[in-house]
């Protein structure tokens, strides 16, 4: 999907999860640095697999790595 902005991207692979049962809820507790990493790990699979497969089979990766931002985003507790 190289024409659909990251922004779209996860607008849509929020969708698609939203109502998929049953949820999992995860507590991570791992450095801001291995946070970051893993992020960009799961951007790059996710801009591949997007570009081979579509939103369909990359929005699992761009919805952990939205996640991953937000909580990189968070203020320390």
């Amino acid at each position: 999907m190289p024409d659909v902005p990251i922004d779209e991207q996860r607008r849509m692979a929020e969708a698609i999860d939203a109502d998929l049962e049953p949820r999992v809820r995860l507590d991570l507790d791992i450095s801001a640095e291995a946070a970051g990493r893993l992020r960009d790990v799961l951007e790059a699979v996710a801009v591949d697999l997007g570009q081979r497969s579509g939103i369909e089979a990359s929005w699992p990766m761009v919805r952990m790595a939205d996640l991953l931002s937000q909580g990189l985003a968070e203020p320390p507790d």
